[in-house]
């Protein structure tokens, strides 16, 4: 598992919280009815793409969004435009939008704490993103930012994907459809020209100015639109594991371990080779682990899951020594020296030979595939002292690669 650092959502905002309505009147399809209302965006070098979708959520919803908090995932720069602009505290546009739209406590919803920028594993703050390790880095500040604010029960999330590069905001709703509950939505604003992007437009005023543009004439934001485009996303949340939901994973593990979950790929057995993949990754095993997982995997594939398991006390052992004797990569000394020991094993030999092969080939899967191991792991069934032990994956996802014989029965 990789560390992510420590969480980064902030406490409950500083401004006064609305009183917390009982949670049967929380409506999924009214966010609005949550105690905990939370705005989270992407933000690059304009942030006026947070203002505008203020805007629409306080004034062309209804009922309205009105957050008690936001959170902004940006770059160093990003976090600089963001504060002078937005929260500065001799004109900051937060605080012109909450008097603008008659909703005060929008004006101190982005307490400091919540501008999160994203920065190196070795906390050195990123001023672009514009690497495969910034990329990574970036990912894995909005994976945690989101599993943390997704976790309460009490907040409902509008996401806004519209700032910051195109890779962030990718990442922020791909987040949402991991975390993402029926009463979180996600958006992107779409703002007319010339007022997109203006540095002195941010939302539409009640009383029109005027708007000076470099080298034409001035322009009145009577004639700006500004427009929410809600976006449905596919919540996956309801089918994924606890450990996605509660662990500190990293992007890239969140979705190994959501891919493996959500569709577990092919274990395909290569009975000439001694070769193993799984979901396409190669795990690399020795070979007498190896005859022991074809023995398994056979018995699953002849009987379905929960039959197939066995104890160290039903092992086949000529069939096993028979998945060992059919591998091209070992010698023949190497096979008639295992025919003369499983010859002799007494039982204390069996049960330590049958467990050290299964603990074996358990940490080759796990080290191989990290996260997404678990569909592919050989797990016991039953309980003491009769456990078993078999692969639990459906049948119809093992594979033989070129080998005619018999499922093992």
């Amino acid at each position: 598992m990789t560390e992510t650092g420590p969480d980064p959502i902030a406490a409950a905002s500083d401004a006064p919280a609305p009183p917390a309505r009982p949670a049967a009147a929380r409506d999924p399809s009214d966010p609005s009815s949550f105690p905990r209302r939370v705005v989270v965006a992407t933000l690059g070098l304009a942030p006026q793409v947070l203002t505008e979708t203020l805007w629409c959520l306080a004034t062309r919803q209804s009922p309205p969004f009105v957050p008690t908090e936001i959170h902004v995932l940006t770059t160093r720069e990003g976090a600089r435009r963001a504060r002078e602009t937005l929260t500065a505290p001799d004109g900051g546009q937060l605080a012109a939008l909450a008097r603008e739209t008659g909703h005060p406590a929008l004006a101190a919803a982005l307490a400091p704490e919540r501008i999160h920028v994203i920065a190196t594993p070795d906390g050195e703050e990123l001023n672009d993103i514009d690497s495969p390790q910034h990329n990574a880095a970036a990912a894995d500040l909005i994976t945690q930012t989101m599993r943390g604010l997704a976790a309460d029960a009490d907040a409902a999330l509008h996401v806004s994907i519209a700032g910051g590069r195109k890779t962030m905001g990718f990442l922020l709703g791909y987040a949402l459809s991991l975390y993402g509950r029926p009463q979180d939505r996600l958006s992107h604003v779409l703002v007319s020209p010339p007022f997109e992007g203006h540095p002195d437009f941010f939302f539409p005023p009640a009383v029109p100015v005027l708007l000076q543009r470099r080298g034409q004439d001035a322009v009145s934001t009577e004639g700006a639109e500004v427009t929410l485009a809600e976006i449905p996303f596919v919540g996956l949340r309801a089918q994924l594991p606890p450990e996605v939901l509660d662990g500190k994973w990293s992007y890239s593990e969140t979705v190994a371990l959501a891919r493996g979950a959500l569709a577990p790929g092919r274990m395909v057995f290569d009975p000439r080779r001694g070769t193993l993949e799984c979901q396409g990754v190669d795990v690399p095993l020795a070979p007498q682990t190896f005859a022991l997982a074809a023995l398994l995997a056979r018995r699953i594939v002849a009987m379905g899951v929960e039959r197939a398991a066995l104890t160290w006390r039903d092992v086949d052992w000529p069939a096993y020594l028979a998945e060992y004797e059919a591998l091209e990569t070992v010698s023949l000394a190497q096979r008639e020296a295992l025919s003369k020991r499983l010859s002799i094993l007494d039982g204390e030999a069996e049960r330590v030979r049958f467990q050290e092969h299964a603990s074996r080939l358990r940490k080759a899967i796990r080290e191989a595939l990290g996260p997404a191991a678990d569909p592919y792991l050989p797990v016991t069934f039953g309980s003491r002292p009769s456990t078993r032990v078999g692969f639990r994956l459906d049948p119809s996802r093992i594979v033989f690669a070129g080998d005619e014989r018999a499922p093992a029965g």
